[in-house]
């Protein structure tokens, strides 16, 4: 783990800290998808990091938000990388368990940065920003 140096945030009184956590941080995997792919599966103690992750960002939102540092997470849901989606199979299982029918792509993350670095986010901290085609919600 990495510890955050915010002391020039401080400093400039304005910041903005973007932690990353993953979907299965906020729930556990459905391991019937797994099932011909258990290569893919991540171990039990990812989940548990990056629900870390969550309050971790939680923490930092509420000790530095009187020096005017915004703290979020954004938390991805299906983007499997290049060398995943070669396994046709697998991916359309991840498919399948969105509400848009298909895998999150790179891009599909852009918004939500960029967003989160704006003057349009400077009353938004502690937040968790779940950004995964509908997955959580089903």
């Amino acid at each position: 783990m990495y510890q955050i140096n915010y002391t020039v945030f401080k400093e400039q009184n304005y910041g903005k800290i973007i932690n990353v956590s993953s979907m299965y941080g906020v729930l556990a995997p459905d391991f019937s998808i797994y099932k011909d792919c258990p290569q893919f599966l991540n171990p039990p103690h990812y989940g548990a990091a990056k629900a870390g992750v969550i309050q971790l960002t939680k923490y930092y939102a509420s000790y530095l938000g009187g020096y005017n540092i915004n703290v979020n997470t954004v938390t991805p849901g299906p983007f499997p990388s290049l060398g995943v989606q070669e396994n046709l199979n697998f991916v359309e299982e991840l498919k399948k368990k969105t509400v848009l029918g298909r895998i999150g792509f790179p891009e599909d993350l852009a918004g939500i940065f960029t967003f989160l670095v704006s003057d349009a986010a400077n009353y938004v901290t502690g937040q968790n920003f779940i950004i995964d085609g509908g997955w959580t919600i089903k």
